[in-house]
């Protein structure tokens, strides 16, 4: 299963996730690979005795990067969102607003609920546009 969750709020994508995770565990009990990109999720299924989390990571050169498609164990809590965005030919000036939108965008930094995000985001992005 690949991204499941994908296309919702955090929230709810998280708990699409973790319920669809729970059913193949519980009651499933069937041998999945599960792909996602709740990192928070790995926390919830600790509990989970039989399941095994596993990354893949980014070699770097100093010019540029390349997804390492080799798995390991482990989980990957880094966002590679900056390097595709640059690597994707965004503007300068929207690669040099991007980290200063996290803290406002992650409710867990900022203590914002995302319904409070909306027009902070847009007076920000108004600015340059």
């Amino acid at each position: 299963m690949d991204e499941v969750g994908r296309g919702t709020t955090p929230k709810d994508g998280l708990a699409v996730a973790y319920a669809c995770l729970y059913h193949l565990y519980h009651t499933n009990r069937c041998r999945v690979l599960f792909a996602t990109h709740f990192h928070d999720l790995t926390d919830l299924a600790k509990s989970f005795e039989s399941v095994g989390c596993y990354c893949t990571d980014i070699t770097e050169d100093g010019e540029g990067f390349a997804f390492d498609h080799r798995v390991r164990p482990g989980v990957n809590r880094n966002s590679h969102a900056l390097k595709v965005a640059r690597l994707a030919g965004l503007s300068s000036l929207c690669l040099f607003y991007i980290p200063l939108c996290l803290p406002i965008i992650k409710p867990k930094y900022s203590g914002l609920s995302y319904g409070a995000v909306s027009p902070l985001i847009l007076a920000l992005l108004a600015t340059f546009l």
